[in-house]
């Protein structure tokens, strides 16, 4: 990732896929390494290495169909998916208010489960990922992802994500953010509902979407309480989301 080039360069589509077929061939892409690139005019999958349906068990067209960004990632665990398009979401954000200059040394990585499409086999992929190409107004074009398989889940057993930059000082400005997943002992059913109080859904709200009585979606409430020794949404907001700096 350190070869850069201009990122203010139009690129076209076939000319974006040329260079990253040209780049695999040279470093020579070992099994569980990806490369992936997004076009955030289009809002789909610009790029995919070719090796990564047969790795990862997706149907071989995916790969090279230009699918909207939702499609693409739709094998990633869907607690992590949610948390990952936020976290993209703030990346546009600053690249959009970062001087021209700063633009060019920004990285991010991060982490995530996915789940292999034909047995259901969650592997954990780690990325380091930077802006490819860019308008000169700060919007961001292309995109490019460096994804390898992890052999075993990290430490934290959660979606980590990082953005790194210089700025115009000649300071290392980091910012990092985890979501801790926890080993409570939940259940399967404790677990959606959780998933719901996260993503700030009311017990109502919850109800529906699982098709469960309000009775029993509060006595799943009171559990995951009493199994994580918190009182309230906002402790389990404490205990699943640390920010560090």
């Amino acid at each position: 990732m350190e070869d850069r080039r201009s990122l203010y360069r139009g690129l076209t589509l076939q000319e974006l896929c040329g260079e990253l077929s040209r780049l695999e061939a040279q470093i020579g892409m070992p099994h569980a390494i990806f490369l992936f690139s997004f076009d955030y005019v289009t809002e789909r999958l610009a790029y995919r290495s070719f090796h990564v349906d047969t790795f990862l068990g997706s149907p071989p067209d995916e790969g090279r169909s230009l699918l909207t960004k939702e499609a693409a990632l739709s094998h990633v665990y869907e607690e992590d998916r949610a948390r990952l398009f936020h976290f993209q979401a703030i990346v546009l954000d600053l690249l959009e208010t970062l001087p021209q200059s700063v633009r060019e040394t920004v990285q991010t990585s991060y982490h995530l489960r996915w789940l292999m499409a034909k047995t259901g086999e969650v592997v954990w992929l780690s990325t380091i990922a930077r802006p490819y190409t860019m308008t000169l107004d700060g919007k961001l074009h292309f995109d490019l992802h460096v994804a390898s398989v992890l052999s075993s889940p990290p430490a934290h057993r959660g979606l980590e994500w990082s953005i790194r930059y210089v700025d115009v000082h000649g300071q290392h400005i980091e910012e990092k953010r985890t979501f801790a997943f926890l080993e409570a002992g939940l259940t399967a059913r404790e677990e959606e509902v959780l998933n719901g109080l996260l993503m700030g859904s009311t017990v109502d709200q919850i109800a529906e979407t699982l098709c469960l009585s309000l009775h029993t979606v509060n006595t799943h409430k009171r559990n995951i309480f009493k199994k994580t020794g918190v009182t309230s949404v906002s402790g389990l907001l404490k205990v699943i989301y640390e920010t560090k700096t």
